[in-house]
């Protein structure tokens, strides 16, 4: 064997060793997943309905699984027909996590079928064929924030929440006009791309601010729902890429608040 060959030989096989074989493992797994658990409890008053709206009462997973070693290859190559399932404690068992096509795999609200437990740990399996080895992901399920929404608001202007000292490393938002059920700003992420873009912080997060444009009418009330988020790490991960893989959990409260004028008791 030739010098030049000897080196390139030796230097894959030193840089596996210098970060350890699993880890070296989890870099170059192809099975690559971005997901989000979201719970949505039940509104804060008795002014929102949400029902056949995307931010009912209940639980919703949306898992994306692709083939992929770069972040441009995420969307380009979709993982269809695999098996997924969250497992978690107790009389919860196995959840089947359906396919709904273009590598995404997701359940509804209105599928009853996940209870979101704050601060419970799910797992999340994901096989793409039944000769291969399932990846598997442990996920911590927040408890949902617990914030001062103002009743009353100005049309047209921004609203601040503070977040800060409460351990979340994102925060899922969404305005909803109640009295039409239009959701008027949002920033949940809708793509496997989003996702990934969404997990890469892992400080905590502090002030989000709420554009004015999500309170345009006047005399409106609006559901303002708020899940602080937490994102898996790479050793939480098992036969998933550990650079390109991530998952977010959290759970919605709802608030109502008003652009009209509150009358004085």
């Amino acid at each position: 064997m030739s010098t030049s060959m000897a080196r390139l030989v030796a230097f894959p096989l030193g840089i596996a060793a210098l970060i350890g074989c699993d880890a070296f493992k989890g870099v170059t797994e192809p099975l690559v997943s971005q997901g989000i658990i979201l719970g949505v409890e039940a509104p804060q008053s008795d002014q929102i309905d949400l029902s056949g709206t995307d931010f009912q009462q209940g639980t919703a997973a949306s898992i994306f699984l692709a083939d992929a070693t770069s972040v441009d290859d995420l969307s380009n190559a979709p993982i269809e027909g695999a098996t997924v399932d969250i497992r978690g404690p107790g009389d919860m068992g196995n959840v089947d996590v359906p396919d709904a096509g273009d590598g995404l795999y997701a359940v509804l609200p209105t599928d009853q079928t996940l209870d979101y437990q704050g601060n419970a740990d799910w797992t999340i399996v994901a096989q793409r064929d039944p000769k291969s080895d399932p990846g598997k992901a442990t996920i911590h399920l927040p408890p949902p924030a617990d914030l001062d929404i103002p009743e009353q608001h100005d049309q047209g202007q921004p609203m601040q929440l503070d977040l800060s000292g409460k351990g979340f490393t994102s925060v899922l938002v969404a305005v909803i006009d109640v009295e039409s059920g239009t959701v008027t700003f949002d920033n949940e992420p809708k793509d496997i791309k989003a996702i990934y873009d969404m997990t890469r912080g892992s400080e905590e997060v502090g002030d989000f601010e709420i554009p004015g444009t999500a309170f345009p009418d006047d005399q409106k009330v609006y559901a303002v729902g708020v899940a602080g988020m937490q994102h898996t790490k790479a050793e939480d991960l098992d036969g998933l890429n550990t650079l390109l893989t991530s998952f977010m959990a959290g759970d919605m409260n709802l608030y109502p608040t008003t652009t009209g004028t509150i009358p004085t008791p």
